[in-house]
Protein backbone atom coordinates (compact mmCIF):
# COMPACT_ATOMS: atom_id res chain seq x y z
CA UNK A 1 0.00 0.00 0.00
CA UNK A 2 1.30 3.60 -0.73
CA UNK A 3 1.74 6.21 1.78
CA UNK A 4 -0.66 8.83 1.61
CA UNK A 5 1.62 12.28 1.14
CA UNK A 6 -0.18 15.89 1.39
CA UNK A 7 1.44 18.49 -0.78
CA UNK A 8 0.36 22.01 -0.79
CA UNK A 9 1.31 24.24 -3.59
CA UNK A 10 -0.85 26.88 -4.63
CA UNK A 11 -0.54 25.58 -8.47
CA UNK A 12 -1.55 29.28 -9.69
CA UNK A 13 1.90 30.03 -8.65
CA UNK A 14 4.51 29.58 -11.65
CA UNK A 15 7.18 28.05 -9.68
CA UNK A 16 4.97 25.52 -8.29
CA UNK A 17 4.93 23.43 -11.43
CA UNK A 18 8.76 22.62 -11.72
CA UNK A 19 8.57 21.20 -7.87
CA UNK A 20 5.80 18.99 -8.09
CA UNK A 21 7.66 17.39 -11.46
CA UNK A 22 10.74 16.93 -9.05
CA UNK A 23 8.34 15.48 -6.92
CA UNK A 24 6.68 13.35 -9.14
CA UNK A 25 10.12 11.69 -10.35
CA UNK A 26 11.34 10.94 -7.41
CA UNK A 27 8.66 9.13 -6.08
CA UNK A 28 8.83 6.72 -9.42
CA UNK A 29 12.51 6.20 -9.34
CA UNK A 30 12.26 5.84 -5.03
CA UNK A 31 8.92 4.49 -2.66
CA UNK A 32 5.41 5.76 -4.68
CA UNK A 33 3.25 8.00 -2.79
CA UNK A 34 -0.48 7.98 -3.31
CA UNK A 35 -0.01 11.90 -3.32
CA UNK A 36 -3.27 14.46 -2.52
CA UNK A 37 -2.60 18.05 -3.86
CA UNK A 38 -3.98 20.87 -1.79
CA UNK A 39 -3.96 23.52 -4.08
CA UNK A 40 -6.38 25.46 -1.77
CA UNK A 41 -5.03 25.29 1.19
CA UNK A 42 -6.88 23.90 3.33
CA UNK A 43 -4.80 22.41 5.69
CA UNK A 44 -3.20 25.28 6.79
CA UNK A 45 -6.71 27.39 7.63
CA UNK A 46 -8.63 24.14 9.09
CA UNK A 47 -6.96 21.58 11.16
CA UNK A 48 -10.06 18.89 11.11
CA UNK A 49 -9.67 18.98 8.03
CA UNK A 50 -6.08 17.81 7.92
CA UNK A 51 -7.22 14.91 10.37
CA UNK A 52 -9.59 13.84 7.13
CA UNK A 53 -6.66 11.04 6.24
CA UNK A 54 -3.73 9.51 8.30
CA UNK A 55 -0.98 11.26 6.13
CA UNK A 56 2.48 10.02 6.35
CA UNK A 57 3.53 13.33 5.64
CA UNK A 58 3.50 16.66 4.20
CA UNK A 59 5.33 18.16 2.02
CA UNK A 60 4.51 21.92 1.58
CA UNK A 61 5.69 25.39 -0.41
CA UNK A 62 2.43 27.03 1.60
CA UNK A 63 4.19 26.61 5.34
CA UNK A 64 2.08 28.62 8.31
CA UNK A 65 3.18 28.36 11.61
CA UNK A 66 -0.66 26.78 12.30
CA UNK A 67 0.29 24.44 9.79
CA UNK A 68 3.90 23.52 11.59
CA UNK A 69 2.07 23.53 14.90
CA UNK A 70 -1.04 21.20 13.72
CA UNK A 71 1.52 18.31 12.10
CA UNK A 72 3.68 18.47 15.12
CA UNK A 73 0.53 17.63 17.36
CA UNK A 74 -0.27 14.81 14.94
CA UNK A 75 2.63 13.58 15.08
CA UNK A 76 3.05 14.02 10.57
CA UNK A 77 6.20 14.58 9.09
CA UNK A 78 6.72 17.73 7.24
CA UNK A 79 8.65 19.01 5.41
CA UNK A 80 9.14 22.80 4.20
CA UNK A 81 9.69 23.91 0.45
CA UNK A 82 8.94 27.69 0.80
CA UNK A 83 11.45 30.33 0.47
CA UNK A 84 10.88 32.40 3.84
CA UNK A 85 12.41 31.49 6.76
CA UNK A 86 12.78 27.90 8.16
CA UNK A 87 10.32 26.97 11.08
CA UNK A 88 12.66 25.56 14.00
CA UNK A 89 12.32 21.55 13.79
CA UNK A 90 10.80 21.51 10.27
CA UNK A 91 13.06 20.25 7.72
CA UNK A 92 13.91 22.04 4.13
CA UNK A 93 13.82 21.36 1.04
CA UNK A 94 14.58 24.16 -1.55
CA UNK A 95 15.68 24.18 -5.26
CA UNK A 96 18.88 22.83 -6.19
CA UNK A 97 18.55 21.15 -2.81
CA UNK A 98 18.22 16.90 -2.90
CA UNK A 99 16.08 14.99 -0.01
CA UNK A 100 17.92 12.53 1.94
Amino acid sequence: MRPPVLLIFMTFHDECAPMLRGIAQYTRTHQQWAAFLDDEGRAERDPYWLLSKQWRGVISRHTTPALVENCRKLGIPLVDVNDVPKFPGVPVGRSGQRFS
